[in-house]
């Protein structure tokens, strides 16, 4: 075995140097190196000069190297995509229906196109646009068309391409906001617990999270005509015994988006009444207040949880499978450094290629 600078070690068949968070284990050979980071940043199979090039391997930074390069190819826009696509579900979204009397703009068209927003977003930012995990959450831009223009209320919008619209000051900003996660709601109205279950199971990981059981007619204290469906559903939580326990890992986050309507309109009022958009979010200890999606997404994007989450989603994306329990403090590594590198999303892809999640059997 020979030594090589970074104190892992080259077999006599080429094999990956051991890494600083993969003890003694066995690397992968050059050419899964080169199927794995393929997958990972082009969502393709690897051609014979990505193969030459992981052919010349020695070192964990010889892999971030051409991870970088990687990334700078157009290629890399397709496997960004897809991945962001397998995150957060956005194959799901064109099949959405919705009340044809109560929503008539939501057309099929109108679906697909909010998908392709969202991944087109995604993409740009990462690649493109600083980068930053901030921005995903909480950028002030978006990617429309004449479709999808007069659900944020744009006017001058024609044609049926994609183009970067700034939405300073319409209430807007990152993911979280943009129709395609919105939708991902009632039927006829909006649904804060369906909206929280979205955000809990996406951006906090949590598996196996199935909407809350029907809830026993108890009656709810008598509310005003015009209470709004947040008073409502309060009241029906509080009269079944519910505030601590079904809804309030979902509800306190759906809340935030009541500003929108089921399609993503925005709005001021529901029933005639003000829309409350407060709640809290623990963080640790810490109980976080926000006002509405754009405080609820600053909020995240500095969340312990939510950037581990991210970072199991693009590890567990890298080799096609739930992470192993024995892989979970390499996430975690891969997280503080990510979060001390200012959430940079394109650090994070290569941190992920170069981590023993990718570079072991």
């Amino acid at each position: 075995m020979t030594t090589i600078p970074d104190g892992g070690t080259v077999g006599p068949d080429g094999g990956m140097p051991a890494m600083p968070d993969a003890g003694n284990t066995p690397m992968i050979s050059s050419d899964e190196i080169a199927k794995r980071l393929a997958k990972l940043i082009w969502d393709a199979t690897p051609d014979a000069a990505l193969l030459a090039q992981a052919a010349m391997i020695k070192t964990r930074d010889d892999v971030g190297k051409l991870a970088q390069q990687m990334l700078n190819d157009p290629r890399a826009r397709v496997g960004v995509g897809a991945f962001y696509r397998q995150w957060l579900g956005l194959d799901k979204v064109p099949p959405v229906l919705k009340d044809p009397a109560a929503f008539p703009q939501w057309t099929a068209a109108v679906s697909a196109d909010a998908a392709h927003e969202t991944e087109m977003f995604a993409v740009e930012v990462t690649l493109d646009t600083g980068g930053t995990f901030q921005t995903l959450m909480t950028g002030s831009f978006s990617y429309l068309n004449e479709r999808l223009a007069p659900l944020y209320g744009v006017s001058g919008i024609t044609g049926t391409d994609l183009r970067k619209v700034d939405l300073t000051g319409k209430q807007r900003g990152g993911l979280l906001t943009q129709p395609a996660l919105l939708a991902m709601s009632g039927l006829s109205r909006s649904s804060p617990t369906l909206r929280g279950q979205y955000v809990r199971e996406h951006f906090f990981c949590f598996e196996g999270l199935n909407s809350p059981p029907p809830l026993a007619p108890n009656q709810p204290p008598p509310l005003p005509a015009n209470a709004t469906f947040r008073q409502k559903l309060e009241g029906i939580l509080a009269a079944n015994n519910c505030q601590g326990g079904c809804h309030i890992l979902m509800d306190p986050l759906g809340y935030a988006f009541e500003g929108f309507d089921a399609i993503g309109h925005t709005r001021t009022t529901d029933n005639g009444s003000p829309v409350d958009l407060t709640g809290t979010v623990k963080n640790g200890a810490a109980e976080i207040a926000f006002n509405g999606p754009i405080e609820l997404g600053k909020v995240l994007t500095d969340h312990d949880d939510v950037q581990r989450c991210v970072v199991r989603q693009w590890a567990s994306y890298a080799v096609g499978r739930i992470l192993k329990s024995s892989e979970l403090s390499v996430v975690e590594s891969l997280r503080l450094a990510f979060k001390n590198g200012g959430g940079n999303l394109r650090a994070l892809i290569v941190s992920v290629a170069q981590s023993s999640v990718v570079l072991t059997p």
